[in-house]
């Protein structure tokens, strides 16, 4: 049988969902979070968020099973324990 679109077991929510301070929403080309997203609940470790320029990953990425780690410190891009660098005359690693 048909039910109404407004009523609670119809139509969920039209243009946003609030939880909180937050907001769930969506344009045309995706859906937009209203702050950071916080994965398995790790509040540093699992923080992924964005600026105007790039997306901010947590400071520490493993990718699939491997043991080896993309991060950062105050000198540079490491993966793993040797840092990522480059030269005037071509890539290389230290």
């Amino acid at each position: 049988m048909a039910h109404p679109q407004n009523s609670p077991r119809g139509l969920f929510a039209k243009n946003r969902i609030d939880t909180g301070s937050q907001s769930l929403t969506y344009n045309s080309t995706g859906l937009i979070l209203g702050g950071a997203l916080f994965v398995s609940g790790q509040t540093t470790v699992g923080k992924v968020s964005a600026n105007s320029t790039a997306i901010i990953l947590p400071n520490s990425v493993r990718v699939g099973t491997k043991a080896t780690y993309l991060s950062s410190d105050s000198t540079g891009v490491k993966l793993g324990a040797r840092y990522i660098s480059t030269n005037t005359t071509g890539n290389t690693n230290t």
